[in-house]
């Protein structure tokens, strides 16, 4: 790939977790290492001690233009704890609210043709969030090219293009290629740790729009072309997760719009209410959950960050 630039990589971080992509992870990072010069630091967070030969292997020569910083959990943790402790980790706490995070997930790749346009947009918006689209890696043909960056302000433009049309999650986007401010990364991992007042969980299907719905994301970026690729592998994450649990996250993503006020229109906020009422049919065990679920949503929309 060639070389790609940006007028200036301060304030840029990316952040890959590493929990289940086994040997695709060299894949993701040769591809990381060949855009080094784009980030200000590549933080790589991984799950549990067995990850934690990957922090030797990154001493051997091949990854010294990589220059990581590698955190490592205690234990084996799911993909929203994950998230949540890199979060509160010092590294994650020191980036300033403004600066631009980008995720990655150990197993796929960025297209930093279509990635690139998207972080200089972001730069001269503020408050701005990365919804970027995907495509799996061995099923994208399109030639090398800067990606068109579509634009929203409006929040109701914002609103129906991340809940208006059918099905949330309908959008062909993943955690991978989401930019983000830290402030926005920050506020969406509160939100997300439900568990600690609630008995009610998160698997992270719905993760990508807890974060685009945060209060203070006032511009919201779409590209026309693939911001990630995703390796299909029999380990992925969404292979392991139940219709049950599907639908448990889907219907505590409905309880947080509602909860954070996010429709706007009586129409998205009576097709949110419905939302949530068919994700309940599937996980009727998470109605008892509901009430400290929707008190844990509130507090953290009255939290200032």
């Amino acid at each position: 790939m060639a070389e790609c630039s940006v007028p200036d990589r301060r304030g840029l971080h990316l952040l890959i977790w590493v929990y289940r992509g086994g040997e695709l992870w060299h894949e993701t990072l040769r591809s990381v290492a060949s855009q080094r010069h784009i980030f200000d630091s590549v933080i790589i967070s991984c799950n549990g001690q067995q990850r934690s030969t990957l922090a030797k292997e990154l001493l051997e020569p091949e990854w010294e233009a990589l220059k990581p910083e590698i955190l490592v959990t205690t234990s084996d943790i799911s993909a929203v704890d994950h998230a949540i402790w890199s979060s509160q980790h010092t590294r994650l706490q020191e980036i300033p609210d403004s600066g631009l995070l980008v995720l990655l997930a150990e197993d796929d790749l960025l297209n930093f043709e279509s990635l690139i346009p998207a972080i200089e947009q972001a730069r001269r918006l503020p408050n701005s969030f990365l919804f970027g689209r995907w495509n799996y890696a061995n099923g994208w043909y399109g030639s090398p090219r800067s990606a068109t960056i579509q634009v929203k302000k409006d929040h109701r433009q914002i609103e129906q293009a991340l809940i208006g049309r059918g099905q949330p999650g309908a959008t062909l986007v993943c955690i991978s290629g989401l930019v983000m401010t830290a402030a926005t990364f920050q506020r969406g991992c509160a939100v997300m740790s439900i568990k600690k007042n609630s008995r009610a969980l998160l698997t992270g299907v719905r993760s990508e729009f807890f974060f685009a719905t945060q209060p203070n994301v006032e511009c919201l970026l779409t590209s026309d072309s693939p911001i990630a690729f995703v390796n299909e592998h029999e380990d992925r994450e969404s292979n392991s997760i139940s219709r049950k649990l599907w639908s448990s996250d889907e219907a505590l993503f409905q309880l947080w719009l509602l909860a954070s006020s996010y429709p706007t229109s009586l129409r998205m906020r009576t097709l949110t209410l419905l939302r949530l009422v068919r994700s309940l049919w599937h996980a009727p065990s998470l109605i008892p959950n509901l009430r400290p679920a929707f008190k844990h949503f509130r507090r953290q929309i009255r939290t200032p960050r």
